[in-house]
């Protein structure tokens, strides 16, 4: 009796892994894949928008007056820090914790006020940019997932899995944090072959977010892997090429422009709210969550590329790559915007394809990528704090 569910079982699986080569075989004849990239970018933030509801009627930076003008401010005077004590106490906003403390740590992240401050526009049209720039991650993408497939299919189905993911959705979505500059940033560090714009790409991320600067070990990851997609050794992933000096001179740069602002300001880096024991304690618990309501398709990338280094016995690309995504993850459980915190470490998910379609076949990938994709278009996006879980539309 169980050799006979075991055979109906495989049966089974067999039969759907042939509709499912059928369905590929008819998609590709019609050669939907295969249409513009800029056409099919659009039709991937037309997806990103439908699957995470940007709230579009409050089209405004912040969630309070104080933020607004606190930022405003910022715009107005962006090489000094934000008198943010001052703000809140003429708005009556000494109450909001967390939005003081984030706009404290604004006072550092000083290249879209810069910019803003040298061509004249204000946070409303700084929010107008970081929509097209969410359009134009997932353009990025979807051309670095062309290149790592070799197979336009896969690419299209990774493509969606991303654009109905958090990491695709939170630009569109965002109008309090500007991290969707941050985001395409890190997408352009990983797309550029470039050793000068990585260098640029990578300073301007860590002037727009610090974050970004943690997760320069990922990206360092990403391009070895890239340079040598067929030797996963100790030496190829850690020893520098040209684009890893370009990754080296940005963070230095970095280093250099936060050590003067710093120095000049009193205080290196604004801490309030960061560290605490049940914050962390709390980050933790929320961690596995966060994870499965933000990737939710990208799970099934996780998992597959795991077990594959482990099948094939690829110890040094799987131990460096849970270190190089240590410094990321342990920031984005010390903070209470964990969410938007964690999906920072997305070049996580664009390493673990690298392995897929290095150790997978075509046929493979294109099944995989289907699955991811499904699994994060059937489900909503979830934007977690401890204590607090709530649809993505902010």
């Amino acid at each position: 009796m169980s050799d006979h569910k075991k055979n109906a079982s495989q049966t089974g699986l067999l039969t759907v892994g042939q509709e499912l080569d059928r369905l590929f075989s008819w998609v590709e004849a019609r050669r939907l894949a295969d249409q513009n990239l800029f056409l099919l970018a659009g039709l991937l933030a037309i997806l990103a928008i439908a699957s995470s509801f940007p709230n579009y009627h409050r089209f405004e930076f912040g969630n309070s007056p104080f933020m607004r003008e606190a930022m405003e401010w910022k715009f107005a005077h962006p090489l000094l820090p934000i008198p943010v004590q001052q703000i809140a106490e003429q708005f009556h906003a000494e109450g909001e914790l967390g939005n003081i403390s984030h706009m404290e740590k604004c006072s550092y992240r000083v290249l879209i006020p810069l910019v803003a401050h040298v061509f004249g526009f204000g946070t409303t049209t700084a929010l107008i940019i970081q929509q097209v720039l969410a359009v134009l991650l997932l353009l990025l993408a979807l051309a670095m997932l062309r290149h790592l497939f070799q197979d336009t299919l896969s690419a299209l189905f990774a493509a969606m899995m991303l654009a109905a993911s958090f990491p695709g959705q939170w630009g569109f979505s965002d109008f309090v944090c500007f991290d969707g500059y941050g985001y395409f940033l890190i997408a352009m560090a990983l797309w550029t072959r470039s050793p000068w714009v990585l260098a640029a790409t990578v300073f301007a991320g860590g002037l727009c977010d610090e974050r970004v600067i943690l997760v320069t070990p990922l990206i360092w990851l990403w391009n070895s892997v890239r340079s040598g997609p067929n030797d996963f050794s100790i030496k190829n992933l850690l020893w520098p090429r040209a684009t890893h000096w370009g990754l080296i001179a940005g963070v230095l740069l970095f280093g250099m422009v936060r050590i003067y602002l710093g120095l000049k300001w009193g205080t290196l880096v604004e801490t309030s709210e960061i560290g605490e024991r049940f914050l962390f304690i709390k980050g933790l618990h929320f961690l596995p969550l966060t994870v499965l309501t933000g990737f939710k398709g990208g799970v099934v990338i996780f998992f597959f590329s795991i077990a594959l280094l482990l099948a094939r016995r690829r110890f040094a690309l799987l131990a460096l790559a849970i270190f190089a995504a240590l410094p990321a993850l342990l920031a984005a459980v010390m903070v209470w915007d964990l969410s938007r915190s964690f999906y920072y470490i997305f070049p996580a998910l664009f390493l673990g394809m690298a392995v897929m379609a290095n150790q997978c076949s075509r046929r493979e990938c294109r099944k995989i990528m289907f699955c991811a994709c499904l699994g994060s278009l059937v489900f909503s996006t979830c934007f977690i704090q401890p204590f607090n879980i709530r649809m993505l539309n902010y």
